[in-house]
């Protein structure tokens, strides 16, 4: 299977999805997590030998239902008939799984090719949070990838 070339990175605001996009595309990009403030798409690239891969970092939201400039950036995106991503990277804050869900089943929802980082696992383990990923990816019905430090992956 050929990897894809468009990737979009989507999640709550503060769950570290341009922290990701930074450690992914090499850059520095900075955000604003305030409603109304960050209303654009940043684009990265990943080359890895012959494979190019663009990223997307879409606005931060909670949900996709909630009219918003950054809802209507994220949505027009993941729907551009031009360019819609082939697949999607929900980062999720483990410490808040209930409300990082609400966008992650909207997502599903929309039956987009879907992968969860699951951020911040170093923060939920000291809290006294254990959460199950293999469960958790069975219940969802995608790959959850359980993350400490962007950058470094914990499977």
């Amino acid at each position: 299977m050929a990897p894809p070339e468009r990737v979009a990175l989507l999640g709550n605001p503060n769950t570290g999805k341009t922290t990701l996009f930074n450690h992914l595309c090499g850059l520095r990009a900075k955000t604003s997590n305030f409603p109304g403030t960050t209303t654009a798409v940043r684009r990265g690239v990943i080359v890895d030998r012959d494979d190019r891969i663009e990223v997307l970092d879409l606005p931060g939201l909670y949900d996709l239902q909630t009219r918003s400039p950054e809802r209507d950036v994220a949505l027009a995106a993941l729907q551009d008939p031009a360019g819609a991503p082939d697949a999607v990277v929900v980062v999720i804050d483990a410490c808040n799984l209930t409300r990082n869900l609400v966008l992650c089943g909207e997502l599903i929802a929309l039956g987009l090719p879907l992968v969860v980082a699951l951020n911040m696992m170093d923060m939920a383990k000291s809290r006294g949070l254990a959460i199950d990923i293999k469960r958790l990816s069975a219940l969802i019905g995608c790959p959850v990838i359980p993350v400490v430090e962007i950058g470094r992956a914990h499977v």
